[in-house]
């Protein structure tokens, strides 16, 4: 499944160094992140939680 997202060109900029740091994609790092929820999460409400954090790591990715 394809989705579209709509995100800061710095915030991606800096996403796709760390992802060729990584060895991988901008898209590889965002599904990894979600299985690594999906795995980890018994529930909606903590997966809530799980992507608060999530968008709280993106800002301080393009903050630095």
């Amino acid at each position: 499944m394809n989705i579209t997202l709509s995100l800061d060109d710095d915030l991606v900029k800096e996403v796709r160094k760390i992802a060729v740091e990584r060895d991988t994609t901008l898209t590889g790092l965002v599904r990894s992140y979600l299985q690594e929820i999906a795995k980890n999460t018994p529930s909606r409400a903590a997966s809530a939680g799980s992507w608060k954090r999530f968008e709280k790591a993106s800002r301080s990715i393009s903050s630095t």
